[in-house]
């Protein structure tokens, strides 16, 4: 028979490779199937086409997006289909790039370079600042991510005050660009979604007002569900049941602090 301290390591190991299982299965599903419904199905196909393909006569992969659009969650998406594929990538953020390279550029570097793609989020962010220094870092980089035949994977992302060009020496590679857009006719999809994710019901008086309102962004009109929804639990409300003046009411107070 097993030791207690033996069927106690068992269940253990079968618990945390369950947890991992369950994240792994997750993180895929939400970053690349859920995506579909806040962007175009078509979009998504050409990412999935492209990972399987290991981007064959693409050097250089760009999503771009206005700000709140899904053009993280898309090359989050990419990230995890490549890795699905047993593809060795590198997952950076501008911020968390420009964090490393004060701290050591040819380690940087270095670690770039052992993997066969390179992910950068917001590589705008390297180009709205000032950051001449940084801007040369990154075309010597990419310059050798050609010579060693490595992928770059980047989001630009409009706000509004800067408007999204390409850098020209990414013209070196071949480009492949995509856009993350915010087709209107699933808005009714993403509120759905909110309120199922956060365990709560909605009257169809005020789903239909919350359609009827102009949203900029995906993260917009998600982070004003999800605010509404913690605001009416915390003080014991029911959206499914809550009058729409009453509802009208907390959303303008949301709106009005948003655009203070």
């Amino acid at each position: 028979m097993l030791s207690y301290n033996l069927f106690f390591q068992l269940i253990k190991s079968l618990i945390v490779n369950y947890k991992f299982l369950f994240y792994r299965m997750r993180s895929f599903n939400y970053y690349i199937n859920s995506y579909i419904s806040s962007s175009k199905e078509q979009t998504v196909n050409t990412i999935k086409n492209l990972v399987k393909d290991d981007f064959k006569n693409v050097d250089c992969f760009i999503i771009k997006s206005s700000q709140g659009n899904g053009g993280t969650h898309l090359l989050q998406g990419t990230f995890e289909l490549l890795k699905e594929h047993k593809k060795k990538i590198a997952f950076y953020n501008a911020e968390r790039v420009l964090t490393e390279l004060n701290k050591n550029k040819k380690e940087l570097e270095s670690y770039f370079l052992e993997h066969q793609y390179v992910a950068i989020d917001d590589f705008q962010l390297f180009y709205f600042k000032n950051f001449p220094n940084t801007q040369f870092w990154i075309e010597n980089l990419y310059d050798k991510l050609l010579i060693n035949k490595k992928k770059l994977l980047l989001t630009l992302t409009e706000n509004s005050i800067n408007e999204i060009n390409i850098p020209n020496f990414l013209f070196k590679g071949k480009i492949k660009t995509i856009e993350s857009d915010y087709p209107l006719d699933k808005k009714s999809e993403i509120i759905e979604n909110t309120f199922k994710e956060s365990q709560s019901t909605i009257n169809p008086e005020i789903f239909k007002y919350l359609i009827s309102q102009n949203f900029p962004s995906v993260r917009f009109l998600k982070n004003i569900c999800i605010s509404i929804i913690a605001k009416t639990k915390n003080d014991n409300k029911n959206i499914g049941t809550m009058n729409l003046n009453e509802f009208k009411n907390l959303y303008q107070k949301y709106i009005d602090i948003i655009y203070k």
